[in-house]
């Protein structure tokens, strides 16, 4: 019941962008189903009527032409009508949860046209994926001037289950809008090396904070792990520290020692208790 709500509102969220993409099809078979060509030269009499008294040169191309190329002149119309609106438009707006799949964000960039993309109230493994893909060309993660300077740069580094050196399976626990406490992680990786990075709140401030001391951090600790690692990342996160985190720790190419990355979200709801579920998304 729980995963069919999920499907529904994801499908709400992004109705209108569905409603177009559909459209672009039936634009291309409506002419053939409907025979678009026939109904012309029906409306214009070619035998007595000269090209010049033709005043469209749509109806010309037409009658000229197959139902199928009325059909792709059509589809490539409202192609690019959709294209040059969604230009100038952000991707998931509203105060609600954007929870798609990869694929729905790749039709509406290279598809509907969509250059920018609000990382906001999408889940973190999905602001990576978008953001290590360069999905869109531009990410919109909250004006600049929501977000308060980390002035403090108090970051608390806590290590866990380190004896077995030959592990290279870690747990990276990153708190930032809140603190995760450790009966949250899924006990099925319990006994797995961890790294607790902490931006410790100096005066318990609710206001979004943007932290290099952070982001710097959470690389330095990446870097000095011995040999490929395979990383689970558990983080609560705002947007703009996620992606530039993504740009920094993540985005290497083949100059990182990260072998896998896997990211968990946490469970969601009026009656979660915010846990992270046991199975992750690998991004790579």
């Amino acid at each position: 019941m729980k995963k069919r709500n999920m499907y529904l509102e994801s499908f709400i969220d992004g109705i209108f962008q569905y409603i177009k993409l559909l459209l672009l099809p039936i634009s291309f078979f409506i002419p053939i189903l409907f025979d678009f060509k026939t109904k012309i030269e029906d409306l214009v009499d070619t035998s007595k009527t000269t090209i010049l008294e033709i005043k469209s040169i749509f109806l010309l191309f037409a009658i000229k032409s197959g139902n199928v190329l009325i059909g792709l002149t059509l589809f490539i119309i409202v192609l690019f009508i959709f294209r040059k609106y969604h230009a100038e438009q952000k991707l998931n707006m509203g105060n609600h949860y954007h929870n798609h799949t990869y694929v729905y964000y790749w039709m509406c960039s290279n598809i509907l046209g969509y250059k920018t993309c609000s990382l906001i109230l999408v889940p973190v493994f999905m602001q990576i994926k978008l953001i290590l893909k360069d999905t869109f060309s531009n990410f919109y993660y909250g004006e600049d001037s929501v977000y308060a300077e980390d002035t403090e740069n108090r970051i608390s580094i806590t290590k866990k289950n380190f004896e077995n050196k030959e592990n290279e399976l870690i747990n990276i626990v990153i708190s930032d809008t809140y603190l995760i406490e450790e009966e949250r992680l899924p006990h099925l990786y319990n006994l797995n090396p961890t790294i607790f990075i902490i931006r410790e709140k100096i005066n318990d401030s609710k206001t979004r904070v943007f932290s290099k001391a952070l982001i710097d951090e959470i690389n330095n600790q990446i870097c000095s792990l011995q040999g490929e690692v395979k990383i689970n990342l558990f983080a609560t996160m705002n947007p703009k520290n996620i992606y530039y985190m993504t740009k920094l720790v993540f985005k290497k190419a083949n100059r990182s020692n990260i072998a896998r990355l896997t990211v968990f979200t946490q469970s969601r709801g009026a009656s979660s208790d915010w846990t992270f579920d046991e199975s992750g998304k690998k991004i790579f």
